[in-house]
């Protein structure tokens, strides 16, 4: 076997190892993307490694990371955020030495460029990367919590709500900065005209309401969401509940093998009332609601009020494990408090 950088001309290959790696325990997601790298495409210097069997050019496993400039336990350090781990469980039956050999020489690499540490986040549900992750020396220093909420029939929205389409980022780091830079994870952007151009592709709007606010992400032009398995209350209510959530206000049930369709919302901020909130979650709910989205995946740290008004509106909440390992001796202990990048999504 050999480990070499991916080029384009893999994209075929390392999709399939990804449309046959869901993720989840319970509920199943698999993600099919319009080009495998999608990920390494929002970050300035990615690194994409594979493990190719030199016989007969099978891919066996892909980890990719990109250098980033993050705090942690409030001083800015070099980090690298791992963003793809993906074995080819058809080729090798399981979790590989492939895949390990893979990661020592992205281990390398990485520190010859002055990384000092490097974090990902693996969802709490998700055991083989949890499996995967110990085995490389991993640790979990966080967690962030994505909740889910349920796009229901339009809502009154109680408020003076401003939709902003178009996010110009240099000004829009500034302002939240204010509310998040206290965070571990929060970044040092030098790329500021290419986090531009994602958040142009990426960003349906910021919608504000007083001083609260969030930050509407839609990823479909990249990936979507198709359900592989679920819990079995869901396939028997589902073929009832599905035609009725068109009209009353209950959930929708996925269905197996269709898409989910999810916007994220990040960088929420409460304000300065509850009212403030409610109306940019009302005013992002009938967003949704006019164009067919399902679910909104809203996140927050777990220590942080945000996430205690997100939590009463959730049908459910996932966990999301900030994992680390130190490759010097003075890095920071993480703080609990943790900013999620959208450039992560």
């Amino acid at each position: 076997m050999k480990v070499r950088e991916a080029v384009p001309a893999d994209d075929s290959a390392l999709l399939k190892i990804e449309s046959a790696s869901a993720q989840g325990d319970r509920l199943r997601l698999a993600e099919e993307r319009t080009t495998f790298f999608h990920r390494a495409y929002k970050f300035e210097n990615p690194l994409v490694l594979v493990g190719e069997n030199e016989t007969d050019g099978t891919l066996l496993g892909v980890m990719a990371a990109a250098p980033v400039t993050v705090k942690v336990g409030g001083e800015y350090r070099k980090a690298a955020y791992m963003f793809d781990l993906r074995n080819n469980a058809q080729a090798s039956g399981g979790l590989s030495k492939a895949l390990f050999i893979v990661w020592k020489h992205l281990e390398k690499r990485l520190k010859d460029d002055g990384v000092e540490m490097l974090f990902g986040y693996v969802k709490e549900d998700n055991s083989r990367p949890m499996a995967i992750f110990s085995r490389m020396g991993v640790t979990r220093r966080a967690v962030y919590t994505h909740f889910t909420i349920p796009v229901m029939p339009k809502k009154a929205v109680r408020g003076d709500v401003k939709i902003s389409r178009r996010v110009e980022v240099a000004s829009y780091s500034d302002e939240i900065a204010a509310r998040f830079s206290g965070h571990d994870l929060w970044p040092h952007i030098d790329d500021t005209e290419l986090l531009q151009a994602v958040y142009d592709r990426n960003v349906k709007a910021r919608v504000t309401c007083g001083r609260a606010s969030a930050l509407v992400i839609d990823t479909s032009l990249d990936e979507r969401r198709r359900v592989e398995k679920m819990p079995r209350l869901f396939s028997v209510a589902g073929p009832m509940a599905r035609p009725l959530s068109k009209f009353l206000p209950i959930p929708y049930i996925p269905e197996l093998g269709k898409e989910l369709r999810v916007w994220n919302v990040l960088d929420v901020i409460a304000g300065d009332s509850p009212e403030d909130l409610a109306c940019v979650l009302a005013e992002v709910n009938n967003m949704a609601r006019e164009e067919g989205v399902h679910y909104l995946a809203a996140g927050a740290s777990p220590v942080d009020p945000e996430s205690r008004v997100l939590a009463r509106r959730a049908l459910w909440h996932l966990d999301y494990n900030v994992m680390a390992i130190d490759w010097v001796s003075n890095v920071p202990t993480m703080k609990a408090a943790t900013y999620w990048d959208p450039r992560s999504l």
